[in-house]
């Protein structure tokens, strides 16, 4: 995809779209895609290296040919850096979780589901416990079924 082409399908990294249209590759874009692809960096550690601001380095994220190009990279690299990928985006994504929690415009609905991600992924998810009966197992196949029966029978007066 040419980068004056249209942007409609944003599926990096969840990106919105580019505040603006990128019409030609810069020689830093190729120094970002590298160090994305092989996962070594974040956002602001791309930005510092390549002497940008950290706005231009998420501009440039949200470019579908560029994601192209970080893609492309990661599936000639066997995608075995990919982890490394995702782990330096931790702290971006942390931010942009409390971001969000501590938005004033944000739905309550939200701002609990951020609450609940981040103790998850902080605290682990909580134990849930089952509690399970176990019935006598019989030899005989005929009483089991009548057991059965009135397992059934029983179940069914106490929905009425």
């Amino acid at each position: 995809m040419s980068p004056e082409a249209q942007i409609s399908d944003n599926r990096f990294h969840g990106m919105r779209q580019p505040r603006f249209v990128l019409n030609e590759e810069k020689p830093w874009h190729r120094i970002a895609m590298y160090l994305f692809a092989t996962g070594a960096t974040s956002i602001k550690e791309v930005a510092k290296c390549c002497e940008v601001s950290e706005p231009t380095v998420r501009n440039l994220l949200r470019q579908d040919w560029f994601q192209e190009r970080v893609t492309k990279k990661l599936a000639d690299n066997g995608g075995r850096d990919i982890m490394s990928l995702l782990k330096a985006e931790q702290l971006n994504t942390l931010v942009v979780m409390v971001e969000l929690r501590d938005k004033h415009d944000t739905p309550a609905a939200v701002k609990a589901s951020v609450c609940k991600d981040i103790f998850d992924r902080t605290l682990g998810k909580p134990v849930q416990r089952i509690q399970t009966e176990e019935s006598p197992n019989s030899d005989d196949p005929v009483a089991e079924a009548q057991r059965l029966e009135q397992e059934l029978a029983r179940t069914q007066k106490i929905g009425d």
